[in-house]
């Protein structure tokens, strides 16, 4: 899983940083930070627990997926962020995004650690 999940997640960022970069230069001089820096998410959420993976113990499917959830939903709120604030307008359910994101993010992390101590008592 570490092995094969980290180069996805290295693709997904590099994909991430073209596409941002692209979409930047078609924006007739306006830069967005959101738009700039959105490929750090996949780096951060998805290649750095994949390297700490080999230290702790795997993941249920469960958690895995809410993780992915959580941190497809955080790119995708912080590209209509960019493009918002690119085009010069903003929306107020941009946040939600984010929100919710924070949420799968949270409970996958509950989820995990859930599932350790359960372990540790069935052992």
């Amino acid at each position: 899983m570490a092995k094969s999940g980290f180069w996805k997640y290295l693709w997904i960022s590099v994909f991430c940083f073209i596409f941002g970069r692209v979409y930047e230069s078609f924006s007739h001089g306006v830069e967005s930070a959101y738009m700039m820096q959105f490929w750090l998410i996949p780096v951060i959420l998805g290649i750095v627990p994949c390297l700490l993976s080999a230290f702790f113990p795997s993941s249920p499917r469960l958690v895995r997926k809410l993780w992915v959830a959580g941190m497809e939903t955080l790119i995708a709120g912080t590209v209509l962020a960019g493009i918002f604030e690119i085009y010069g307008t903003t929306n107020q359910y941009v946040r939600w995004y984010w929100i919710v994101g924070g949420i799968l993010l949270a409970v996958a992390a509950v989820f995990y650690l859930l599932s350790c101590v359960w372990r540790k008592k069935k052992a």
